[in-house]
């Protein structure tokens, strides 16, 4: 078994395990415990026939061609004081991976009896010009932490009793690297492993990432590549709005897995944002979307509670300071009524949040389905139990594209969907016009319903029709196909549109929207 620095789920390490004919490359530690209690292992894996467990409970998988989450729990026994946890993989399997192992109960060893475990989970949850924030896990193992000391490049700089702490007085545009330990009366932990946060510019952080134009064109981006467009390799936001004139995304998607925040490339596209917001551009954050939603890893249904749901959202705010966030609830999450309830009232304790701490511009909206007809019975209680909840999007936005009818016209299609759901705001939320609280997302191109595809012409006459009605949001997914490089082709792909045309085309055809 060895510590490797790739692949990991998190952090800078994971534990690698090489099982061969005659070796399961099994990894234990013995970890203290109170008796007749509940404990929960979870751990993050990758390989074929990979194990995770604690005494006679265990887990496994078949195969993870990339990190799975496991977990299994267990009551222990009336005089259990110790426990011991295990990952291994399985004869001649090959190796396998391991990272982010966690057992969550009471800790049995107590302050007096042994020093903690490191924490795990670093992570830079916001920066400013002079501040950055970070969170980080408690310690699984050893003795329970009183408290955390934070150490900046080497140097012990504060000490808390929290999981969360921000690092004040930094110089603007400078690096810096973090680590924590845990330190009970027993003594200090390992470090944990590191993270580096690039401060910001001497005039950005602090406050709101600023407000959107009142009628704005903001393309998806898929995070999943490093390459904002396609067909041109190493693209990023400020090259889109160099070369096609739109200054505005929706970066896609925040996933929840285990009520923590992740997003595909997020230090990458952190960097983007900033430049971007420094030409005088700026974002709105997606969280969900089809994956997410259909695996239950959105926030909504990873996380307990509405509160530490708000919390998720509030560092992702913290990390990008974007203008506006979306959520986009669809898929298992859209009649999931628990995932939708809680989802709701975190947004109203997120909107609350945001007016007492500088984000009072910060634009949220729900972005749901549609058909032609407009929104489903689903979608209109997501509206409703909202209300219930306090809480009112600026903003919905309907996806009008994949309506499941081959050789439907789609830019008509697009119009009747925005329509339709219109009226269907109007009357929900009381107001005389659903248009100026109604947005519209398409799909360039092939949709991922055979014969269903919108043209270069389809968005000519749906750029039109959505200025006239005045509706403040249009965008369209994703700005990574908006390229020729597949013409002819009849099945969705991520990275290109399946027309013959010109790279940006579908971004240009659009930009006049924004004003």
């Amino acid at each position: 078994d060895s510590v490797v620095s790739s692949p990991v789920h998190s952090g800078s390490h994971a534990l690698a395990g090489a099982a061969n004919s005659s070796d399961d490359a099994q990894c234990t530690q013995t970890v203290s415990v109170q008796p007749n209690t509940a404990y929960t292992l979870t751990g993050w894996v990758e390989g074929n026939y990979v194990y995770i467990g604690a005494g006679s409970a265990s887990n496994w998988t078949p195969s993870a061609a990339s990190w799975q989450q496991l977990s299994t729990s267990f009551t222990t026994g009336s005089s259990a004081t110790s426990v011991t946890v295990f990952v291994h993989g399985w004869y001649g399997q090959g190796t396998y991976f391991a990272d982010d192992l966690s057992l969550t109960g009471p800790s049995g060893g107590g302050g007096g009896g042994s020093a903690p475990g490191a924490p795990s989970g670093l992570t830079v949850t916001g920066t400013t010009s002079s501040s950055v924030s970070l969170s980080w896990t408690a310690p699984s193992s050893g003795g329970a932490p009183s408290g955390y000391n934070v150490y900046e490049n080497g140097t012990n700089v504060q000490s808390v009793t929290g999981t969360s702490d921000t690092v004040t007085g930094l110089a603007a545009s400078t690096s810096y690297t973090f680590t924590v330990t845990a330190f009970n009366s027993v003594g200090e932990s390992p470090h944990s492993s590191s993270v580096q946060a690039t401060t910001q510019s001497s005039g950005g952080g602090g406050g709101g990432g600023g407000s959107l134009p009142a009628h704005v064109m903001a393309p998806y981006v898929d995070t999943g590549f490093s390459s904002v467009n396609g067909a041109l390799s190493g693209s990023t936001l400020s090259t889109i709005a160099s070369n096609y004139g739109d200054k505005y995304f929706s970066l896609a998607f925040v996933d929840g897995s285990g009520c923590q925040w992740s997003m595909f490339n997020s230090s990458m596209y952190q960097s983007e944002v900033s430049s971007l917001q420094a030409a005088g551009g700026n974002v709105i954050i997606s969280f969900g979307g089809f994956n997410s939603d259909t695996n239950g890893t959105d926030l909504g249904n990873a996380c307990s509670s509405a509160s530490a749901m708000a919390t998720q959202v509030e560092n992702v705010v913290n990390f990008f300071n974007p203008a506006g966030l979306d959520f986009d609830i669809e898929s298992s999450e859209v009649t999931n009524s628990a995932d939708v309830n809680r989802t709701n009232a975190a947004l109203a304790m997120v909107r609350s949040w945001a007016n007492a701490n500088g984000h009072s511009s910060l634009m949220i909206d729900y972005t749901l389905p549609v058909l032609t007809s407009g929104l489903t019975s689903d979608g209109l209680n997501v509206l409703t139990n909202g209300k219930s909840n306090g809480f009112t999007p600026n903003i919905v936005n309907v996806m009008a594209f994949d309506f499941g009818s081959s050789g439907t016209e789609m830019g008509q299609g697009a119009k009747q969907g925005l329509d339709s759901s219109a009226s269907q705001v109007a009357s929900t939320y009381g107001i005389s016009n659903g248009y100026a609280m109604t947005g519209l997302t398409v799909m360039p191109g092939q949709n991922d319903t055979p014969g269903e595809v919108f043209t270069l012409s389809d968005a000519s006459s749906v750029e039109s029709y959505a200025a006239s009605k005045g509706i403040p949001l249009l965008t369209f997914w994703s700005e990574g196909r908006d390229n020729g490089g597949c013409p002819g082709q009849t099945s969705a792909s991520s990275t290109c549109s399946g027309l013959s045309q010109s790279t940006g085309q579908f971004t240009t055809t659009f930009n006049p929207f924004t004003h």
